[in-house]
């Protein structure tokens, strides 16, 4: 699949499942989460070789909705809280065609810029071998916010985002953002 359409289909799946606000299915987790002395869980993805953490009061998702490796999603601030920010991982097989992280993150903020409506305040830099990406956009009535995390492992791309609300601030970024930066591979 071209970059450009997989990051469009990604994009697009991410404002549909969080309006979903289905329950979870915590039990799928390849390895049971088990809870720190903070109140976070660590989940083990055994078929990718890495580890990921997310706050107690979270659910993880690893049904595979939507092309995801995993999503965790935020509680609901309220009854009437029509998005949960969320946290979700993909991956795109690159071993064919193989490209350097530089060379898939510039074909992806090609992507970004041709498929995001009113793409603006994008930002990115190269951290310890992975480029972070931040920007908004419109997708259907919600203006979203994106913090994006590209790595590569064994010739696979994978894409660590989390999606939220411009207009509605969220108490869940801090721990959203421990989400992102704590998700490693063990391989």
């Amino acid at each position: 699949m071209g970059r450009g359409l997989f990051t469009l289909l990604f994009i697009l799946s991410i404002a549909l499942y969080s309006c979903e606000q289905g329950n979870s299915n915590a039990d799928t987790v390849e390895s049971m989460a088990t809870e720190d002395s903070d109140g976070w869980n660590t989940f083990k993805l055994n078929s990718i070789g890495a580890v990921a953490q997310y706050p107690q009061d979270w659910s993880v998702d690893t049904s595979g909705k939507i092309g995801t490796v995993f999503v965790v999603l935020s509680p609901p601030d309220s009854a009437q809280d029509f998005f949960q920010e969320n946290v979700t991982l993909t991956m795109e097989d690159v071993s064919d065609h193989p490209v350097t992280i530089d060379e898939y993150f510039e074909g992806a903020l090609v992507a970004l810029k041709d498929y995001v409506t009113e793409m603006e305040n994008l930002v990115h830099e190269k951290r310890e071998g992975d480029y972070w990406l931040s920007y908004s956009g419109q997708q259907g009535i919600f203006r979203l916010a994106y913090q994006q995390r590209l790595m590569m492992n064994n010739g696979i791309a994978y894409i660590l985002t989390y999606t939220s609300i411009v207009e509605h601030p969220s108490s869940h970024d801090g721990a959203a953002m421990k989400v992102m930066k704590e998700f490693k591979f063990v391989n």
